[in-house]
């Protein structure tokens, strides 16, 4: 009888020395796709900027597959999001579906990863958006990274919209397998093949210092070369590391994520848009505009009425003139504090309005960004005009508006109901 527990005492030995060296020696690998190595349970972004990788949640199962994820752009919270499609090369995270839906918008993202010799070289992903009131839109986005030096790293980003993504696909594999600096090849084809606006894709380079990395190697604090921008991660293992974490200066070395068959991990990370914000967004907070109006004023004259006798007829004829409406044209300068991916943006300036309503006006405007993609928004707002001088002197107005903002771009219909004006505005932002 003695014999029993014994045996129970080996087997549960033996069983927990094979959970160990399960733990120790995954057999997924997914978490090198977003720059990190071992066995990684969680990592959050804690930074208002982006993540050079396009995400700012991710999880993964205890023997290394990819869980959860959440998006870095302005996805909402509470939105149904879901993972789909995972497609693996061996142990490596090679691709999947993420989508989400909310309020009527369905948006499907298809990631794909590529390596050579165990090292991430980058990611793309094909967005497909189906918007409740907008229709369908399409964008590709491509992201690459390389070792700068020690203990820094250098990434690169194109965003192309407005047009089927797999236009690009040939020359995103092409470019991957050659393992250069393809993205000015892409800003190229979109210009001069597919006849783009600038307005229509985007090239952005940035490079980044790692301050702190955790005892696995994997960065805790990075900042951005010339902007100031700190990102900041924190990440949680399934099995603790042993050592203490130690300080990563910009003397230390920098390695790529690189995993082999016979090893469990090996080394670093990378980087993100909006560039460091993908979604239109490492934009500036604030900018400065050059605005065009019309306005419409409608009459609110009433009709004159003239009766006159004819005596060829012998009867009395009235004849009705309406009153009539006036046009005014507006140029000046705005201000716009936010960017179209924020919930709300201010917008000031002034606008010298000339035609048949002359005058200085100072709007203070706030707008409300209600649907919010990964290159511009739609919003409604309001607020009110100060008239400043000559006809408009010691008259504002209320205004109302509706309008579609792009980071350079916005477009706006409004009405001022003490004028009875119904107006266009249009504001290029510099």
């Amino acid at each position: 009888m003695k014999r029993i527990p014994s045996r129970l005492f080996l087997l549960s030995v033996v069983a927990g020395l094979s959970a160990s060296l399960s733990l120790s020696a995954q057999p997924y690998h997914d978490a090198a796709a977003f720059g990190l190595k071992g066995p990684v349970k969680e990592c959050q972004l804690i930074s208002e900027a982006n993540d050079p990788l396009p995400f700012k949640k991710v999880s993964f199962t205890r023997d290394g597959r990819l869980e959860k994820m959440e998006d870095e752009s302005s996805s909402p919270e509470g939105c149904a999001r879901r993972i789909s499609d995972i497609v693996r090369s061996g142990d490596m995270l090679t691709g999947f579906r993420y989508t989400y839906e909310h309020d009527g918008d369905k948006a499907q993202y298809d990631f794909r990863f590529r390596y050579k010799d165990g090292n991430l070289l980058g990611c793309y992903k094909q967005i497909k958006t189906e918007y409740a009131y907008i229709g369908l839109s399409e964008a590709c986005q491509v992201y690459t990274f390389s070792q700068k030096g020690d203990g820094s790293f250098h990434k690169g980003f194109f965003a192309a919209a407005g047009v089927r993504s797999e236009r690009f696909l040939p020359l995103i594999e092409d470019g991957f397998n050659k393992s250069g600096d393809f993205l000015p090849s892409l800003a190229s084809f979109a210009k001069n093949k597919l006849g783009m606006d600038d307005d229509d894709y985007r090239l952005f380079t940035a490079d980044y210092v790692i301050e702190k990395r955790d005892s696995q190697g994997n960065y805790t604090l990075i900042k951005e070369s010339g902007k100031g921008y700190s990102i900041k991660r924190i990440i949680t293992y399934w099995e603790e590391p042993s050592e203490q974490p130690a300080p990563t200066t910009s003397t230390s070395s920098y390695s790529s994520p690189r995993y082999s068959p016979s090893s469990g991990s090996s080394a670093r990370s990378k980087y993100r848009y909006r560039g460091g914000r993908t979604r239109s967004y490492h934009e500036p907070w604030f900018t400065i505009g050059v605005d065009a109006s019309l306005d419409y004023i409608i009459s609110e004259t009433p009709a004159t009425m003239t009766t006159y006798y004819d005596p060829y007829y012998g009867d009395y004829y009235t004849d009705y003139e309406e009153g009539e409406d006036r046009m005014a044209y507006g140029a000046g300068l705005c201000a716009r504090i936010g960017r179209p991916d924020q919930l709300f943006n201010l917008i000031g300036g002034v606008r010298y309005t000339f035609g048949d309503m002359k005058g200085l006006q100072v709007p203070v405007l706030l707008n409300w960004n209600l649907y919010r993609g990964d290159y511009g928004s739609t919003y409604i707002g309001g607020g009110y005009a100060f008239g400043m001088t000559e006809m408009y002197k010691g008259t504002g107005c209320t205004i109302i508006q509706l309008g579609i903002g792009i980071p350079h771009f916005d477009c706006r219909f409004y009405y001022k109901p003490e004028q009875n004006v119904l107006g266009l505005g249009m504001t290029v932002y510099l």
